[in-house]
C-alpha cells in the first residue's frame, strides 16, 4: 500500500511539473500608436494636445503645417489654406558629436 501511495504521489508531482513547462500561446501585440507634436516634435503615446496647444498628429498621417488640426490619411491639399499636406514622421535622433 505504501508503494502505491508513493508511486501515485510521484506521478502527480511529475505531471504538475510537466504541465507548467508546456509552451503557452503567444499573444500578438498591437503596434503601439505614436502621436507627435508638429511644432515641437515631442512624441506621445495617446492623442490629444501638446503642452504648447498644438493638436498631436498620429505617425504616418498627413497634416498641414499652417492649420492646426487639419489631418488626412492620404497626401493632398489642406481644405483651409490649400497648402500641401506633409507626412508626419518621428523626429530623427540627433547624433552626438
Amino acid at each position: 500500500m505504501k508503494s502505491i501511495l508513493i508511486a501515485a504521489f510521484m506521478l502527480f508531482t511529475s505531471s504538475v511539473a510537466f504541465a507548467q513547462n508546456t509552451p503557452t500561446q503567444t499573444v500578438k501585440k498591437k503596434p503601439s500608436l505614436v502621436y507627435i507634436c508638429p511644432s515641437c516634435g515631442y512624441v506621445y503615446n495617446k492623442a490629444g494636445k501638446c503642452t504648447d496647444g498644438a493638436t498631436l498628429v498620429q505617425e504616418g498621417m498627413y497634416y498641414c503645417k499652417m492649420c492646426d488640426g487639419q489631418v488626412a490619411k492620404k497626401p493632398g491639399k489642406c481644405s483651409k489654406c490649400n497648402m500641401d499636406l506633409v507626412k508626419m514622421e518621428k523626429p530623427k535622433d540627433k547624433a552626438k558629436s
